[in-house]
């Protein structure tokens, strides 16, 4: 009994190790494959690059996966079904590599949708070819196929396979010839090296296991281990460039629908990339020479081209502002296009290129302009406006001084004298400053205009008035209070400051002759003052009756002036010679009298 069961568990060993010799190969590459799947869809987010990656990598998956249930499974009809979907996957791989080739070297060499239809159909023959004719390619009777007959077809099938690869080599390499940047032609070096891996393996496993066969020992998985190897040069280039990377892929798809242009070149000015955009600006394209000096010269102005041109190749280093003028039409004005230059740095702080950024501002300028415009209209009106406010004024204030003002004698005129006295004697008397009034009249005036006429008398008006006026402090108010009387109100000035101006002019007129019309003219006034001297006083409600009271004081002393042979003061002052004390007594107004007259007026 124990004899017997030895001998079936060493026949059951023996069996395992045929199995395991004959499929342990592929199936370890099929598991292989499917972990790497797993590992690429779970550290990167799905895209419509994912995608076709992810129908890539399946395709590949499925010749590994075939083989390994051929070789191990005892079922014919799963033996049979793999064979199909091994000869399937491995004419799929070559379009695969082709149109995977092509997403690197898209910018360079798109295919159109008719080359990728051509690219697919050898597939689309093969497939029911496959299916439906198995003995045109070997004995799919007595698997596994190494003690099969290779048909006809199988070198046709060969042959397409080959034409695959010869084409996604040829652009592979194409591609590196023509890179501009080293990282582009770095990663069709890995996917090259990729490929031929996989074509060596599959080159070595149909002559060990199809031509050779029965003069050599099979070895199974060859061309598995081909797919892994390839797969893993594909996946290092997708980490290690971020090919599915989605926020590169995001970025990408902003900057091509950008309307603005955008070119990236490395030291040399050899464009890396450019977007949709550029190509309304200038028709640039990946690899070329950009042509900074036609774009440079369309700088307008002279002096700013050669500074630009200047930096540009002598300070790589610094960021650049200018404005090029492009004729997009015929016959239309040039727009305005923003040029914009950045350098570029890696990571290790090293300069590898620059960006350029061109932006067509020609509507902003124009509104730009139309704003300036309508500014510049805008401050001409406010200049008008401006103008004609100064004229108002002007004209407002030449008003005020004729609404004020004698125009004959350029004196304030008596409703003046009376608002301004209104205003500042009840100031005086509430704070005990002095004031004082004189009033003056020119003698005989009315015999000037009698025998002058009236023209005289008004030249001797402004005559008398300039002198007068000459004499006054600022803070005096000298204005004709009607005909020939003037009068003078002087705040801040007692007494004796009033009657020493009084005599002074009366000196002044006396001794200044005029000469009106050829003939000298004898001139003199009549003065009678007035003054306060800050004691207490009740001025009531009515100021302007008592102010008339005042005044009216002034004139009768005036007219003691002219009684007493003109050219005179009333009231004198009385100076002692002993003591020079001044008496006052006949200067001060009589208030008594002026309370009097001013109760009469308001009756």
């Amino acid at each position: 009994m124990i004899r017997h069961l030895r001998l079936e568990l060493e026949m059951v060993r023996g069996e395992m190790n045929m199995l395991l010799e004959a499929g342990w190969m592929d199936g370890l590459m099929f598991w292989a494959m499917l972990a790497l799947l797993i590992y690429v869809f779970a550290v990167n987010t799905i895209s419509s690059l994912h995608k076709y990656y992810l129908a890539f990598h399946a395709i590949m998956l499925m010749w590994p996966l075939s083989q390994w249930i051929l070789h191990t499974s005892d079922q014919m009809i799963l033996r049979q079904l793999a064979s199909y979907a091994g000869l399937i996957s491995l004419l799929s791989l070559g379009p695969c590599w082709v149109l995977f080739a092509r997403l690197f070297t898209k910018p360079l060499y798109p295919l159109s949708r008719g080359a990728l239809g051509l690219i697919a159909a050898p597939v689309l023959l093969f497939v029911p070819v496959i299916v439906l004719k198995p003995e045109w390619w070997f004995d799919l009777s007595a698997l596994p196929v190494t003690s099969g007959q290779v048909g006809w077809l199988f070198g046709v099938y060969i042959l397409a396979i080959s034409f695959y690869f010869i084409l996604a080599t040829s652009d592979m390499l194409r591609v590196i010839r023509g890179a501009s940047s080293s990282m582009q032609r770095q990663q069709i070096i890995l996917l090259l090296i990729g490929i031929a891996i996989f074509a060596c393996c599959t080159c070595f496993d149909l002559i060990y296991n199809v031509l050779l066969e029965g003069h050599v020992a099979k070895r199974y998985g060859i061309t598995s281990l081909g797919v892994v190897l390839s797969d893993l040069f594909i996946i290092y280039v997708i980490q290690r460039y971020r090919v599915l990377d989605i926020v590169s892929i995001a970025r990408r798809e902003v900057v091509d629908t950008m309307t603005a242009g955008v070119v990236v070149v490395d030291g040399q000015d050899i464009v890396i990339d450019v977007n949709r955009g550029m190509h309304v600006f200038f028709p640039v394209r990946k690899g070329v020479l950009l042509p900074m000096k036609e774009i440079l010269g369309l700088i307008p102005d002279s002096t700013e081209r050669e500074e630009v041109w200047t930096q540009y190749y002598f300070s790589p280093y610094e960021h650049l502002d200018t404005e090029i003028h492009i004729m997009f039409q015929e016959d239309v004005k040039p727009s305005y296009v923003s040029l914009h230059i950045s350098p570029i740095y890696d990571d290790n702080k090293r300069w590898v290129g620059r960006l350029l950024t061109f932006h067509d501002v020609t509507q902003l300028r124009v509104m730009v302009e139309q704003m300036n415009q309508k500014n510049t209209t805008l401050f001409e009106r406010n200049l008008e406006l401006i103008h004609i406010q100064q004229e108002l004024q002007y004209a407002n204030q030449k008003l005020q001084e004729m609404a004020i003002t004698d125009p004959l004698t350029n004196c304030y005129n008596r409703r003046h004298l009376l608002e301004q006295m209104e205003e500042k004697v009840p100031i005086c008397v509430s704070s005990h400053q002095p004031f004082s009034i004189v009033l003056f009249d020119i003698d005989h005036f009315k015999t000037i205009n009698d025998n002058y006429g009236h023209v005289v008398g008004d030249e001797v008006l402004s005559f008398v008035s300039n002198i007068v006026r000459k004499e006054l402090h600022h803070s005096d108010i000298f204005a004709r209070y009607g005909g020939e009387e003037f009068v003078i109100f002087m705040p801040g000035v007692n007494a004796q400051e009033a009657y020493s101006t009084a005599e002074r002019l009366i000196e002044l007129i006396k001794s200044a002759t005029p000469t009106i019309a050829s003939e000298a003219i004898m001139v003199t006034v009549s003065i009678g003052w007035v003054a306060y001297e800050g004691q207490e006083l009740s001025l009531g409600d009515d100021v302007r009756s008592w102010i008339l009271a005042l005044l009216g004081e002034a004139d009768r002393h005036m007219y003691e002036a002219k009684s007493n042979g003109r050219n005179g003061i009333r009231p004198r002052l009385a100076i002692e010679e002993e003591d020079k004390q001044v008496s006052l007594d006949a200067a001060l107004p009589r208030h008594a009298a002026l309370e009097a007259s001013a109760s009469r007026e308001k009756r």
